[in-house]
């Protein structure tokens, strides 16, 4: 069934005259771009049948992909945790969040990590989104990462669970199954799968998105599972380099980034974070008392036998920017090596993460997670092809989306300054073009109230 907001927008038909495109094939002019029915039909000279159609002149300005985020947690607001909604508050939230993906121009995401019952409600709401792919179901081992994170999320102790499971996430389409190789951030406190569940991953037929931080289990779950993308970059890239040869790896740099976040109110001081962010997440992040009642949560978990009265003096040392600040670099340097030894990398953020941390916000952590990545040394336009292209292979969805071509969905940012110069242009939206419709950042914020 067709969205009514949706049906409305498939009239848009559109020329964009004078286009600049940048995508993962290069630079190149037009005289015209043409979309109709949601599709790019036509790139190059005005072919003079186009009378009737809405013209658009982006002389100047520059027309790339829309970005693609393939590690997002779209159940979960950032400090949930902390806040009491309703189910209806809860997915009022949610569709708050999808329209701030689109109008920060990031319109596919992949969803890598949701209980079946949230992707039922998540999948049915009405209005603005960006193209959603998910992973299901989440395998976690009994009393393991993320089970014991996120108890709804559940784990599978054996061969059999894991077939009910998959059967469950059948009607989600799934584009992969997710798997967990974690024993802790800080110290080893959390089992990994047993043998029974390894083989049964192996002989299911779902593609393994494995979360494995850690070079060591990284290499482990290369040694034991049938690895086809690994979800998060490595903390440190020695003997992966070969190991990774076709394996896609989604960066997920955001994952230090964004506990910089406080130390930087800068971030939510913008007209994009104003924009895509809700106040109230944006004032959870600079709240103080809050942000060390979320790292003393997060104590808890990571660090069960700590005495309660040790847990404020650790989270005070804990929040200090410091050593997060040299496992980003680390992070990153991880992420050069395995760039400049040919594995292929893909642009994710985590936003949403587990909803205890405030620091993971949606929409505007993609926008971050790219300008991090030129921080630490990648250039603008690898980046733009690992937010462009390079998700939309990992999506399945490179025939669709990933690059600006004649018979791909028009799916589009027009940007008012050049991306390759300045990573930060992809801030600087004029238009983006999503399932038929042209809107203003502004406009696709407000398209649901229409």
């Amino acid at each position: 069934m067709m969205h009514a907001w949706l049906a409305a927008a498939f009239a848009q038909d559109v020329v964009l005259e004078h286009p600049r495109i940048v995508d993962a094939d290069g630079v190149r002019e037009a005289d015209v771009l043409v979309v109709r029915d949601g599709r790019i039909t036509h790139i190059g000279a005005d072919p003079g049948d186009l009378d009737g159609l809405e013209r658009r002149d982006v002389r100047g300005a520059t027309v790339m992909p829309g970005l693609i985020d393939a590690h997002v947690h779209l159940s979960m607001a950032p400090g949930a945790a902390f806040v009491e909604r309703t189910d209806a508050e809860e997915e009022a939230r949610w569709a708050l969040h999808l329209r701030s993906f689109v109008a920060a121009g990031v319109t596919a995401v992949l969803d890598t990590g949701i209980a079946a019952r949230n992707a039922e409600r998540l999948l049915a709401i009405e209005g603005p989104a960006p193209t959603i792919r998910l992973l299901g179901p989440l395998v976690s081992p009994p009393g393991g990462y993320v089970g014991v994170v996120i108890p709804e999320l559940g784990t599978t102790p054996d061969a059999a669970t894991l077939q009910e499971q998959l059967e469950g996430f059948d009607r989600f389409a799934p584009i992969g199954v997710k798997v967990t190789m974690e024993t802790g951030p800080l110290r080893p406190i959390w089992p990994l799968h047993s043998d029974e569940v390894r083989a049964a991953l192996n002989a299911q037929p779902r593609p393994l998105f494995v979360h494995a931080m850690h070079r060591d289990l990284a290499i482990e779950a290369l040694d034991t599972l049938d690895v086809d993308v690994m979800v998060h970059g490595p903390d440190d890239a020695e003997g992966l380099v070969e190991r990774l040869q076709g394996i896609p790896v989604i960066t997920t740099l955001s994952v230090y980034d964004g506990m910089l976040t406080p130390h930087h109110p800068e971030r939510l001081d913008t007209p994009l974070a104003q924009r895509v962010v809700p106040e109230d997440e944006r004032a959870a992040v600079l709240d103080r008392k809050l942000q060390r009642r979320s790292t003393r949560e997060l104590l808890r978990v990571m660090l069960p036998g700590l005495p309660g009265f040790l847990r404020g003096p650790v989270a005070g040392i804990a929040a200090a920017p410091g050593p997060t600040e040299k496992r980003r670099k680390a992070a990153g340097e991880a992420l050069l090596a395995l760039h400049r030894g040919g594995v292929p990398l893909v642009l994710g953020s985590d936003s949403g993460n587990w909803p205890v941390f405030l620091n993971y916000l949606h929409a505007l952590s993609t926008i971050l997670e790219a300008e991090a990545l030129v921080d630490v040394g990648f250039t603008p336009a690898e980046v733009l092809r690992m937010g462009t292209l390079e998700g939309a292979r990992v999506l399945g969805l490179e025939d669709e989306l990933g690059t600006v071509a004649v018979g791909k969905r028009a799916s589009l940012l027009v940007l008012e300054r050049d991306p390759l110069a300045d990573i930060s242009a992809i801030r600087e939206i004029r238009w983006v073009l999503h399932d038929g419709r042209i809107d203003s950042p502004d406009g696709w914020m407000s398209a649901s109230e229409r």
